[in-house]
C-alpha cells in the first residue's frame, strides 16, 4: 500500500471514529442520567456531571415533597427520567442511522438543558456540557464528511 493510500485510509478511519464517538455521547448523556436518577431518589448525593441537568432538577423537586403524596411525585419524577433519558437514546439512534436532525435536535437539546445548570450556576456542569457538545458536533461534522464522500464516489456499475 503506497503512502499517500495509507494516509487516505488513516484519514478515513478517523472521520468514522468520529462520527460514532459524536453519536454515542447521547447514549452516554441518556444512561448517566438515568444513574444520577437511581442514585438520587435513593437519597444518594452522587453524580455525574454528563447527565441532563433537567432531570436531575426534577429529582430534587420530587425528592423535596413530602407526607402523603411524595411516593407519587417519585414515580411522575420516573416517569419524566425515563422520557428524556429515552428521548436522547433515540437522538443516538437516529445519529448512529447518520440524521442530521438526531444530531442537531440532540445538541438543541442538551444545549436547553446547559441553560438550566447556567441559571443554578453550575460552572462545572456547563463546561462538562461544553465538552459533550463540542464531541457532538464533532460527530456532525464527521457525518456530514461521510456524506460528502458518498456523493462525490462514482456509482457502482450494475453487474
Amino acid at each position: 500500500m503506497e503512502m499517500s493510500e495509507k494516509k487516505l485510509v488513516e484519514q478515513q478511519i478517523k472521520i468514522e471514529n468520529n462520527f460514532t464517538s459524536g453519536a454515542n455521547w447521547f447514549f452516554w448523556i441518556a444512561g448517566l442520567s438515568l444513574v444520577n436518577s437511581a442514585t438520587s431518589l435513593s437519597g444518594s448525593s452522587m453524580n455525574f456531571v454528563i447527565g441532563l441537568s433537567t432531570t436531575q432538577f426534577i429529582d430534587a423537586v420530587a425528592s423535596g415533597i413530602p407526607g402523603p403524596y411524595s411516593t407519587m411525585f417519585t414515580m411522575i419524577a420516573i416517569m419524566l427520567d425515563l422520557g428524556f433519558a429515552g428521548l436522547f437514546f433515540v437522538f443516538g439512534i437516529l445519529a448512529r442511522r447518520r440524521s442530521r436532525a438526531g444530531f442537531v435536535l440532540g445538541m438543541i437539546f442538551y444545549g436547553f438543558d446547559s441553560l438550566l445548570l447556567l441559571l443554578i450556576g453550575s460552572i462545572i456542569g456547563i463546561v462538562f456540557h461544553v465538552l459533550a457538545l463540542v464531541f457532538i458536533f464533532t460527530g456532525l461534522r464527521a457525518l456530514q464528511k461521510l456524506e460528502k464522500q458518498a456523493s462525490a464516489a462514482p456509482a457502482p456499475s450494475p453487474s
